[in-house]
């Protein structure tokens, strides 16, 4: 359902593995010589068949599709059976000598436009979008048993705010909205801010602030409740995820400030991603994972809302041990005391079975 994969950049077409088709794709650059933006890729807006349809999480571009070569080619990839090929040079995903890291999800699959769990229903309704603004709605590819679903909607010429469903059992504890086809932050809203109506930005440091594009509610259960207004013709995309036990979680945490007992959180699995952003004042979103380093401590960083490379000297020290992870570090990015943070953790090995078996 999830993994990150790391292979050093051939500047040719290439093949990378995952052990699934993925629907929903980061790839970066991880050299700090280059300084490229990471590539959001999903199977809703291409990946069926060749694409160069990248959204970038660090900024609030609208979406490009820069492949005309030369050394600004983002390049194009198409999902398969295994993973997906890079199949042009793509400078900015595949970079010749250049160390790369990729992170993809399954989430609905692509066989059609109403993808539900491997299988094109055929209609929105079907798919089991029947909440909300169904009539805006324009394609899925929802995960039911891993929790995880991408929806895309174009906002009609009524202007009015939308109620999106997500197509999941229960209300997503992490949601980010993009808009396509216009620039836009990354407007992001999880259960664990403390106050209702307050959201994130994937593309800035800030801290939590009003929301703007989110309505003033939680998610719920069967759809979220958006305020993108009076613009015909504006797309976007929702990616939304669930607690699912032992395969994702998404919750808070209180900074101690004790680089030497450090702050211990209870996922109920080993993390194979952690993702950590402040949210009571401006910091960096923090992200580490279990490729790009295989032992602890962990202090190999993205600041996923900068275009910068892997900080490799940096003074988060983060273990992900067989439960959850401990953070050993005062920094304000992830262990000043008393700070509230967020963390976004998916599993390395989960531990039931989606389909069946624990």
């Amino acid at each position: 359902y999830f993994t990150p994969v790391i292979w050093t950049g051939t500047g040719a077409a290439k093949q990378i593995d995952l052990g699934f088709q993925p629907d929903l794709v980061w790839i970066k650059d991880r050299s700090t010589s280059n300084n490229y933006d990471m590539r959001v890729f999903d199977s809703i807006r291409g990946m069926k068949g060749e694409t160069s349809k990248a959204l970038y999480l660090d900024t609030s571009d609208a979406e490009a599709t820069n492949n005309g070569g030369g050394s600004n080619n983002d390049g194009a990839l198409t999902a398969n059976a295994t993973g997906f090929l890079i199949s042009t040079s793509g400078d900015r995903i595949n970079k010749n000598t250049s160390p790369m890291v990729a992170y993809g999800w399954k989430a609905g699959g692509n066989k059609g436009t109403w993808n539900v769990d491997g299988e094109d229903r055929g209609s929105a309704s079907a798919a089991g979008l029947t909440a909300g603004d169904t009539s805006v709605l324009t394609g899925c590819s929802i995960n039911t048993k891993a929790g995880f679903s991408i929806v895309t909607y174009t906002q009609d010429s009524g202007g009015a705010s939308k109620n999106i469903a997500h197509g999941l059992s229960k209300a997503p504890s992490f949601v980010i909205m993009k808009h396509v086809n216009n620039s836009s932050s990354w407007y992001t809203v999880h259960t664990g801010i403390e106050n209702v109506g307050k959201i994130l930005y994937t593309d800035s440091n800030s801290q939590q602030d009003t929301s703007s594009d989110f309505g003033g509610a939680w998610p719920g259960t069967t759809y979220t409740a958006t305020s993108t207004t009076g613009v015909s013709g504006r797309q976007l995309v929702l990616y939304s995820w669930t607690n699912t036990k032992g395969v994702q979680w998404f919750g808070q945490y209180e900074g101690n400030g004790n680089s030497s007992k450090g702050v211990y959180v209870n996922l109920g699995f080993k993390p194979a991603m952690l993702w950590i952003k402040r949210t009571d004042a401006s910091d960096n979103w923090i992200l580490f994972d279990n490729k790009r380093e295989t032992i602890n401590p962990r202090q190999n960083v993205f600041r996923t809302n900068s275009y910068t490379g892997e900080d490799s000297s940096s003074t988060i020290y983060v273990d992900f041990i067989n439960d959850g992870f401990k953070m050993y570090n005062t920094a304000n990015e992830a262990n000043s005391g008393g700070a509230k943070y967020l963390y976004m953790a998916w599993a390395e090995q989960p531990t039931f079975n989606l389909y069946g078996t624990q």
